[in-house]
């Protein structure tokens, strides 16, 4: 065990949600900012100046924005997916060791031969 209290899957998950978000940080930072030149080149060029610049980075702040949208929902359906609220389990087997097959809209056997035959539960005072 590292001093950290972490095994080395969890400090190896824990590096890289760092390197994930100072990727995202980078990309926020270089992206508009490499638009914002071919912008202002084009600008310079086309005598439209500030009109490409603020589109292009518009354009690259919009398209940034989009991924890390779809990005989150891929992340938390795969998170979703892998939560123990979605693991499917073996059905449960009773005492006599058939499986359990009672449900809301299906009784058990013996419900089902109690009611079919009539019988009735002998009254509290009875026992």
């Amino acid at each position: 065990m590292h001093p950290s209290g972490l095994d080395i899957g969890e400090r190896r998950e824990l590096y890289g949600g760092f390197g994930n978000s100072l990727v995202m940080a980078f990309e926020f930072a270089a992206t508009p900012f490499l638009f914002g030149l071919i912008g202002n080149f084009a600008d310079g060029r086309l005598g439209t100046r500030p009109w490409l610049t603020i589109v292009l980075v518009v354009f690259a702040l919009a398209g940034l924005t989009v991924r890390m949208y779809y990005g989150y929902v891929a992340a938390m359906e795969e998170h979703e997916a892998a939560a123990p609220w979605k693991r499917v389990s073996p059905p449960k087997q009773s005492l006599a060791g058939e499986l359990d097959g009672a449900s809301a809209d299906r009784p058990s056997r013996d419900l089902q031969s109690r009611i079919g035959s009539g019988a009735q539960e002998p009254p509290l005072g009875a026992i």
